[in-house]
Formats: C-alpha cells, sequence, structure tokens
C-alpha cells in the first residue's frame, strides 16, 4: 500500500504499521519520516514549505524512524503540541498563508502512541516563502526563505532555482 494513493482519512494502522515493508514508502520528495517533533519551529516552517513549493503534495509523518525504518510512535501529548505548533507557526512568517491549510490525523498504534501524519498540499500557482521575521519593524521583516524538496532533503533555492519553479509551475497549468 502506498500512503500517498489514499487520503488522510482512509489511511488505517495496519496501512502504518505495513510501511517499513513497503519499499515505495521510502523517504521521498513526497514522504519525510521525523522521530519526535524537537521543538525547532523554524526547522518544521522549512519542511512545510519545501513540500506546499513542490509540485507534488506531500505527507510529514511523525513517530517514524528513517534509517533504519521502525515504528517508534509519539505520545499524546506530543501529538497535541504538534497541533498547538501548527496552528500558531504555520500562520506566522510564512506568504502568503499556506492554503489549503494542511489536513492532519493522529493514528493510534499502541495503547500509549499515535503516529502523527500532516497532508500538504502542492501550490499550484506561485510559491511560498518564510519571511525573516514576523514584527514588520525589524530589519529582516522583508527577508524571505524560499525552499523546496530535491532528492529526499530540503534545499534552500537561489534566485535562479526560484525563477525556474515559478517558470516551470506556469507552464505545467
Amino acid at each position: 500500500m502506498k500512503l500517498l494513493n489514499k487520503t488522510l482519512k482512509t489511511i488505517t494502522v495496519e496501512d502504518i504499521l505495513e510501511i517499513d515493508n513497503q519499499p515505495e514508502n521510502f523517504e521521498s520528495l513526497q514522504i519525510e519520516y521525523m522521530i519526535k517533533f524537537d521543538g525547532n519551529t523554524s526547522e518544521l516552517r522549512n519542511d512545510f514549505i519545501q513540500f506546499a513549493n513542490s509540485h507534488q503534495d506531500g505527507i510529514l509523518i511523525f513517530g517514524i524512524q528513517d534509517d533504519p525504518k521502525r515504528i517508534i510512535g509519539i505520545e499524546k501529548n506530543e501529538v497535541d503540541g504538534i497541533k498547538k505548533v501548527l496552528n500558531n507557526v504555520l500562520k506566522k512568517m510564512v506568504s502568503p498563508i499556506l492554503s489549503p491549510f494542511p489536513e492532519y490525523r493522529a493514528i493510534r498504534i499502541n495503547e500509549e502512541k499515535y503516529v502523527f501524519l500532516i497532508n500538504i498540499k502542492a501550490k499550484e500557482i506561485g510559491i511560498y516563502a518564510i519571511q525573516g521575521n514576523d514584527n514588520p519593524n525589524h530589519k529582516d521583516y522583508y527577508k524571505y526563505q524560499f525552499w523546496i524538496q530535491l532528492d529526499g532533503n530540503k534545499h534552500r533555492m537561489n534566485i535562479h532555482e526560484l525563477v525556474e519553479l515559478i517558470e516551470q509551475k506556469k507552464n505545467e497549468l
């Protein structure tokens, strides 16, 4: 079962438990695994923007170790913490505001642990940026960073890559 062929609502605990047996679910341009959220909100913003600026939707999954792939799970309070961060952090310093806002879902994998999945829609026209600061009076307010997913890794784009991506998206319409 390939996770990307399903909607978040239709992914089951059985699908999650089979992740490590399915090579099509390796980390890729569309899937990123994270053991847990380490509190780094800047890095989390980058993770979201890299998928949103790509050509295809992406899914970020907390509670799974990538190498070697193991389902670890996270506790309910960690799920709640990630939800709070999503609802606060993604509305700050992301320009324009992500639309549609990423969908998310927690799936219980045992009595105490969950896997938390976040589906990030690719922006069809244009791209997203991360502002240098959320205070309009700060000198870095108008400094932007642009990220994309390349070969399973986050990549900060330079101006040439940025223009090329905008042109590619325009031509895909």
